[in-house]
């Protein structure tokens, strides 16, 4: 059917078009085509340089991501908003890639190795570093994530000022597991200097997959403890740092403090679980803690998950850890709600009902539990 009408419309240009128009008669589909794009995506157009608008289509577009590591922990650095030389995205996956040597050659078995990809794919900030604009990149960031089978992308904004700190992003898995733990700041990195950065995200890395995060063993610990001293000495020459302010010190010690929680897993010593506690009470004591209700109520969270863990690590005779943990949990759901926070209102939940199932409290844990499971 098709095909008789190709053949009539051809025959139609044959025998009432003139010969020397019927070239713009054929290129005008495609001029309006062109049109109807360009109206669609005026908005993204305006915003940016012709170069690197054209750019950005044809390479999100054109399919030439490199394919992940079967049985490596795989992560993606996108290129950077504001980053058109590419310079902040090469030093951060060269210093990247560096440290993924490192880690990789002090391997066990038990760890997968690390593998750090450049992707020429950017992930959009249409409106700024707004609220509404982050979650939208954490949504398109997670459908990378589906389509390549990576197991992290960072993503963002380079400093507007040369030389000014870059605003990153670190999207999960957990962004969409309500039952995956999540990093106090797993959402947004700290807007340091790559160099500053580059220590904090090996931290981070070094004890954020699943395959190892809840492996015991003391060969995993001394591999982790390795980072994690290496974070603490960036903490410990913050005073000399002038591009961090209150904010960027306290993601940085609430990294600390999530890894050290992890550590103590792998090591099953209670000492990095107090070591944490105690950066969870001072932060939740700051004034900054009040300013981000989703921010505290994940910080309480993890409170909690870390009391509890000291209360099964010490064989505590009485409940004191657990009912604090509890109330921790509580506290974190007043902030949130299932309407607005679904994903991690269903981790608290989820966390409530570990913790009293612990404390003997039934009834109350499968409540919580099927709360968690309505998401």
């Amino acid at each position: 059917m098709f095909e008789k009408q190709k053949q009539e419309v051809e025959k139609f240009i044959t025998d009432k078009i003139p010969k020397k128009w019927r070239l713009t008669v054929g290129i005008i589909p495609f001029i309006l085509s062109f049109a109807f794009f360009l109206f669609w995506n005026w908005e993204e157009f305006t915003k940016k340089p012709l170069t690197l608008w054209v750019s950005d289509k044809w390479e999100n577009t054109v399919d030439e991501i490199p394919k992940p590591i079967p049985r490596q922990f795989n992560i993606a650095i996108a290129k950077f908003e504001n980053d058109n030389s590419n310079k902040i995205r090469q030093e951060l996956g060269k210093n990247l890639q560096n440290f993924a040597i490192k880690f990789n050659d002090l391997g066990t078995k038990e760890i997968r190795s690390i593998n750090i990809a450049l992707i020429p794919k950017r992930i959009e900030l249409e409106n700024g570093m707004s609220h509404d604009s982050i979650q939208k990149g954490h949504a398109d960031a997670l459908k990378f994530l589906s389509k390549y089978n990576y197991d992290v992308v960072i993503w963002g904004s380079a400093g507007e000022k040369e030389g000014s700190s870059p605003s990153l992003f670190w999207t999960t898995w957990a962004h969409e597991d309500p039952f995956h733990h999540v990093n106090s700041f797993e959402e947004e990195l700290p807007s340091i200097a790559i160099q500053d950065l580059t220590v904090v995200l090996a931290a981070l890395i070094s004890t954020r997959s699943e395959k190892y995060a809840f492996i015991k063993g003391q060969d995993i610990a001394d591999k982790i403890r390795i980072f994690i001293e290496e974070l603490k000495n960036l903490l410990e020459t913050s005073s000399d740092k002038k591009d961090w302010n209150e904010k960027t010190l306290w993601q940085i010690k609430l990294a600390l403090a999530d890894s050290l929680k992890i550590l103590a897993n792998a090591s099953e010593n209670i000492d990095e679980l107090e070591e944490a506690i105690k950066i969870y009470e001072s932060f939740l004591n700051t004034d900054i803690s009040n300013n981000d209700p989703f921010e505290k109520a994940k910080i309480e969270d993890n409170y909690g998950i870390t009391l509890a863990q000291i209360h099964i690590r010490s064989a505590a005779k009485n409940d004191s850890y657990l009912l604090k943990a509890e109330s921790e949990h509580l506290v974190a759901l007043s902030f949130l709600s299932k309407e607005k926070n679904p994903w991690q209102w269903a981790r608290v939940q989820n966390n409530l009902a570990n913790t009293q199932f612990i404390l003997g409290k039934y009834f109350d844990a499968e409540k919580a539990f099927n709360s968690a499971m309505e998401v």
